[in-house]
Formats: structure tokens, sequence, C-alpha cells
């Protein structure tokens, strides 16, 4: 009866076999379950990421290991919502074998700190734990906001269902997003009640950050979705301070390749710099400076550095930099972007690096600790 009633919603005969064992056996790899289902290890992976894709699963990655897990059975409730066929009769007897498929999850595995939402259905699912996780009264944050120009409209209809529903249950939420944005969804906020935005210059960017009770969403919005939460009360309080800096106008920006040299003689000033993203911008753009007096400088001084990037920077000649070393992010988090954050002392940078670039400072003891910590999170998911 199991098997028919997941048939019946929606899901293949090989997506319910490896759904079953996944509950089974908890957070795993992919060849247990290979030898649970008997299935190809090919056959078992595509149903795992179909499982990803229609919000049913999540993976994380450990030393370029893909370890998955079932999310809680009640998704599948969720998963049915949003299914045209949607039946009475199928929700009803779907509420009376859920207590069966939450027996068979295994109580004791380890709750990741991460998880990775892929796909439309993925999001939507990330997207309802915020409405899930707060209640009314409880402040919901976004900083920054960023969608592929493929996807902008479908988001738009998106995220404006998303915050109907969080008016609805009266969450005030305060966004700061890019001037850019102005027209299109500061707009369609601006015009909604338990809402107030503001909007930094729209030279500047950041990654879209979203800020939730002890969780951090972060957001890329292409045609494919992909959202990493991070669970952490220490690392969502003091980014909730660095938001509250920013919406005070409480930071510094330098403009075009002085600022560059302004903040490069700044890290000059500490034994370790560290980077979420770094594009190789400084070595290949400033080339002269970066390998010459800057470079001597760093060995003179012991001072290192740890780049968290995108893989197509292995081409940069940051790479041969004696004092940097390098690990790369895996490709759920998306395509290399012109925005670094730079970690060093008690400082945090923000650069964008356009034409004219732009640096985005602010000095606070709680806010760089936990961008350290943010950035344990990503170094730990990277690869040399």
């Amino acid at each position: 009866m199991e098997k028919s009633l997941l048939r019946d919603i929606g899901l293949t005969d090989g997506e319910i076999v490896v759904y079953l064992a996944l509950l089974e056996l908890g957070q795993t790899k992919v060849w247990p379950l290979v030898t649970r289902t008997k299935m190809q290890k090919s056959a078992v992976y595509f149903c795992l990421m179909k499982l990803v894709d229609k919000g049913l699963a999540s993976y994380i990655t450990k030393n370029n290991v893909k370890y998955f897990e079932p999310y809680s059975p009640e998704k599948l409730l969720d998963f049915l919502s949003r299914k045209e066929i949607t039946i009475a009769k199928q929700k009803e007897k779907l509420q009376n074998v859920l207590p069966k498929f939450i027996s068979r999850v295994n109580a004791e595995k380890d709750k990741p700190g991460v998880r990775v939402y892929e796909g439309w259905e993925g999001m939507k699912s990330a997207f309802d734990d915020v409405l899930v996780s707060l209640k009314p009264g409880e402040e919901y944050y976004v900083l920054g906001a960023y969608t592929t120009p493929s996807v902008t409209e479908r988001f738009r209809r998106f995220i404006g269902t998303f915050h109907t529903k969080r008016v609805r249950m009266r969450i005030p939420a305060r966004m700061i997003m890019n001037e850019g944005l102005k027209e299109s969804l500061g707009k369609d906020r601006e015009r909604q009640a338990y809402t107030e935005v503001k909007y930094m210059p729209a030279e500047i960017s950041t990654p879209t950050i979203n800020l939730y009770g002890n969780k951090v969403m972060i957001g890329i919005y292409s045609d494919n979705p992909v959202i990493t939460v991070i669970e952490s009360e220490e690392i969502s309080r003091s980014l909730r301070n660095y938001f509250d800096i920013l919406w005070s106008d409480e930071s510094r920006v330098y403009h075009g390749y002085d600022g560059i040299r302004k903040l490069l003689e700044d890290t000059l000033n500490y034994r370790e710099v560290l980077f979420i993203g770094g594009g190789g911008y400084v070595a290949d753009l400033l080339p002269d400076y970066f390998f010459g007096t800057y470079a001597q400088e760093c060995v003179k001084r012991g001072i290192k550095w740890k780049n968290a990037t995108w893989s197509e920077v292995r081409k940069s000649a940051i790479t041969k930099a004696s004092f940097v070393e390098m690990r790369y992010l895996p490709k759920s988090f998306g395509p290399k972007t012109p925005n670094v954050v730079w970690i060093y002392g008690n400082k945090v940078a923000n650069v964008l690096w356009t034409k004219n670039p732009v640096v985005f400072t602010i000095e606070n003891k709680e806010i760089s600790k936990s961008y350290r910590r943010y950035f344990e999170v990503v170094w730990n998911l990277a690869i040399d």
C-alpha cells in the first residue's frame, strides 16, 4: 500500500525504492543504497537527485563525496500540495501512512550543519522552512537580492507568493536591496505590510543572504536554483549584527583601484587573510603591484592567504603566489561571481570587481568572528 500511494502522488518506482531505503538508512553515501536497493549505481544516483529536486531529500559534500539524507516524511504533504492532481483522499491516506515512514527514520543520525536545496521545488522547501521556523513578531532579514535575467519574472512571482504568506502570518521583515531592484522587487515589497526596505548603491553587490531564527540562507537564483542553509546560532546572530550596521549605515566605501590598493596595504598589518569566492582579480588586474611589492612584503612578514573559491580560478595567476592556499567549491555553489569577501583581523570587506571596483568595509569583532565561522564551513566543503 505504501508503494502504491507514493506512486499515485507522482514518485516513480525507482524513486520509491530509493526513498524508502533512504528513510531506513538516514544520512548515507550512495553505495549503501546500491546494496540495499540492488539497483545500478547510476540509477540510484539519478533517483536521489530527483528526490532532492522534489524537496524530499538533501545532501552535503564531505571530501568530495556526497552524503544524502531524507527530509522528514511530512515533506510529502508539501510535495502533494504542489501537484495539480491533488486529491483530498490522497492527503488523508498519506497522513495515515506517515507514522510508518517516520518510524523507519534512523533517529540517531547526525544532523548536518549545512543543507543544500536544488531546483524550484527544493527552493520552495527552503522558503517553507522560513515560515515554519518563525512565529508572529519574529523578524526576517534579507541582505542583497540577485537573479539571472532569464528567471527574474519567475522568481518575482515565486517570492511574491512567499511574502504574501509571511505577511499573513504577521512576520515582520527588514530588507536591504541593491538600488537596481527598486523598480521591481523593491516596489513589490514596499507596498506590503510588516515590511521595511532600504537600498544600497547600485555599484555595491553582496551575496543574497536571508536570516531567520538560528539559520542563514544563501541563495543562487538561476534556471536551476541552489539554496544553501547553515544552521548556527552564532553565525546567524553575528550576521544580524552585520545587517544592523548596514541598516544604520555604519560602514566605509572605497572606489577604484586606489581603494583596492588601500585594502591590500591594510591587510599587510595582519598575519592571515581569508577569502570567500576570491576570483584571482588582484593578481590578474594588478600583476605588477601584487607580484612585486605586495608579494615581497607578504613573504617577508609571513602573511598567509586562504581562498575558498570557484573551480574556474584554477587558471588564474594567483595560484602561483607562494603565500596563497587554494581550495575549490563544489559546483552546487554556482558559477564564479565578481563579489569577493575578505576577512582579516576584526574586519570584513566586500569587494565588487567591476570596471571601477567598489570596496565596502566594516570593522566589528563579532561580525568578523561570524564570517570566520562561515569561512570554516565553506573551506571544509571545498577541495584542494
